[in-house]
Order: C-alpha cells, then sequence, then structure tokens
C-alpha cells in the first residue's frame, strides 16, 4: 500500500531553490534544518493542495528520509553522504525541469510591510513564509542588498505554505505589528525569522513583548478578519503572478526565484537603476517608474 502524500511540483518549493544544495550544503545545516527540509519537499504544495498516491520506488532507489537521516547521523563515515549523493543524483533525473518564471508587474499595497524610499528608482517585491529555510536565508540577501543600494525599496507580500502551520500565524503577527509601529514590526520579523521553529502564539507574544510592543493590542489585532484578509489577498496576488514557492522576488518586474547570491541581485538592481535614471531623465516621475519599468519587462516577453 502506497502512502498519500502531496505531489510533488517543480516551480512549488523555491524553498529548495535551483536544486543547488550540494551535500556540503546539506552537511553544513542541522539536523532540524534537515528534517524540515524533508518535510517542504516530499510535501510540496500541488495547485489544487490535493493529496494524491505516491508511485512506490523502484528497487535500488534511496528515498529522501532514509538519503536525509543517515547524512545527519553521520551512519558508518562516509556512507551516509554517499546514500545522499545517490539520492540526489536520483531525484535530478526524475525531476522535470523548472519552468522559466516571466515577469510580472505587482501592484503595491497600502497593507504591505516596506522598507527603504518610497517612491523609489528600484522596487524588489518578496513573496516570503516566516518558516521557510530558504526565506530566511533570502532574508539575509536582501538585508545585505539594502546596506549596499539604500535608494532601493522592499516590500514583502505574504505566501505562508499551506505545509508550514506557524507561518500564516506568524503573517497575521507581522500585520497586527504593523499597525503599532514599522520599526518595531521589522524586528519582529527579524527575530521571527531568527527563531522560525519557534512560533507558537506563546511565542509570537513573547517576541512582541521583546520588541516593545502593546502586547494586548497586537494579540486582538492578529485575531482579526481584517489581517488575515491580508494574506489572503497576498496569497492570490502570489498565485497570479507565478510565485508558486517561497522566497519569490520581483526586481521592478523582473523575477529572481530563491535564495539566490547576492550577485544575482545586484545585476539586476545595476541595471535597473540604470534604466530608472533614463526615465527620470526623459520626465518621467519617480512615482511611476515603478510600474513604467515593470510593464516594460512584462510587455517584451509577450
Amino acid at each position: 500500500m502506497t502512502r498519500k502524500t502531496k505531489k510533488p511540483t517543480p516551480e512549488t518549493e523555491t524553498e529548495t531553490e535551483n536544486d543547488l544544495e550540494t551535500e556540503a550544503d546539506l552537511e553544513t545545516e542541522t539536523e532540524n534544518d534537515l528534517e524540515t527540509d524533508l518535510e517542504t519537499e516530499d510535501e510540496t504544495e500541488d495547485e489544487d493542495e490535493t493529496e494524491t498516491e505516491t508511485a512506490p520506488h523502484s528497487p535500488g532507489m534511496v528515498t529522501r528520509r532514509t538519503a536525509i537521516l543517515m547524512t545527519a547521523a553521520g551512519v558508518a563515515g562516509g556512507a551516509g553522504l554517499g546514500v545522499l549523493g545517490t539520492y540526489l543524483t536520483q531525484r535530478n533525473r526524475a525531476r522535470p525541469p523548472r519552468k522559466p518564471m516571466l515577469p510580472a508587474y505587482v501592484p503595491l499595497a497600502e497593507h504591505s510591510p516596506s522598507k527603504g524610499p518610497a517612491p523609489a528608482k528600484v522596487t524588489v517585491v518578496e513573496f516570503s513564509d516566516f518558516q521557510c529555510p530558504y526565506c530566511g536565508r533570502g532574508n539575509k540577501v536582501v538585508t545585505e542588498l539594502l546596506e549596499k543600494h539604500p535608494e532601493v525599496r522592499l516590500v514583502m507580500r505574504h505566501n505562508p505554505l499551506p505545509f508550514h502551520p506557524q507561518a500564516k500565524p506568524a503573517a497575521f503577527a507581522m500585520q497586527a505589528a504593523l499597525r503599532q509601529d514599522a520599526a518595531k514590526a521589522w524586528a519582529l520579523h527579524d527575530l521571527m525569522f531568527a527563531n522560525r521553529q519557534a512560533l507558537s502564539d506563546g511565542d509570537l507574544e513573547g517576541y512582541a513583548k521583546q520588541v516593545g510592543l502593546d502586547v494586548a493590542a497586537f494579540n486582538e489585532v492578529r485575531a482579526s478578519d481584517a489581517v488575515k484578509k491580508e494574506v489572503d489577498l497576498d496569497q492570490a496576488l502570489a498565485k497570479k503572478v507565478g510565485a508558486n514557492g517561497t522566497p519569490t522576488f520581483f526586481v521592478n518586474g523582473v523575477p529572481v526565484r530563491g535564495a539566490q547570491p547576492i550577485d544575482k541581485f545586484t545585476d539586476v538592481v545595476a541595471k535597473e537603476l540604470e534604466e530608472a535614471q533614463k526615465l527620470l531623465d526623459g520626465g518621467a516621475a519617480l512615482a511611476d517608474v515603478y510600474e513604467k519599468r515593470s510593464k516594460d519587462h512584462v510587455a517584451k516577453k509577450a
């Protein structure tokens, strides 16, 4: 009898961005990170969020659970890494290639947390999930990007994946904090990413207190229909623009999928700063640059 699980789809797990995790990458993660990786890739979100029967493994196939747990435990010296290598090879052969993401114009919303100047020559829209380990990595990269380019604006949209049970409550918490104080909301944001495996209601309340929020008001608002509607709107938008996994970024409409190295972002940002300046020199208003550049990218790919 086969067990039921969610059917893997190639685009959903941007958590496992580009399948770039080498044996060394996985070896450096903690056992908890490995188990989370196991959970997220084996239970990727299908577009209709249905469960399906999984095909039985062929003789000699190495399961992901076996590969990861043997590696985490350091079974028989190098044997665990050997098993992991076999698994990765089998997995990559079996998976169809990812479809390239298309540019998109992602409308900006007043309810979205943002950092940096508004309006800006370059706006980065990020679809994220507080329980996703790759979103945590992406957050560090984007933080570095904003330090290097203070003229860039970051806008956060929520896309809590269904197999991360505390991601949506964390998104509600972020939206509730934003109503009190933007700086404290971003401090909460960083705390939640730093403690992505500790996002219970009690944990969230503790983090709110730690950053100086009015906890009673915070608790009331995060349970409200208003913040739930904001997160629902973000998730609907994520599907509309093809951000089926996390993290997914759009830099003036140019898609960057996954926790990429900073060079991937700086190359796009440099080009967009140059093109934005051309628009401004031609008489365009700064407030129109983001929409203009995003829609230009979409038109070129149409």
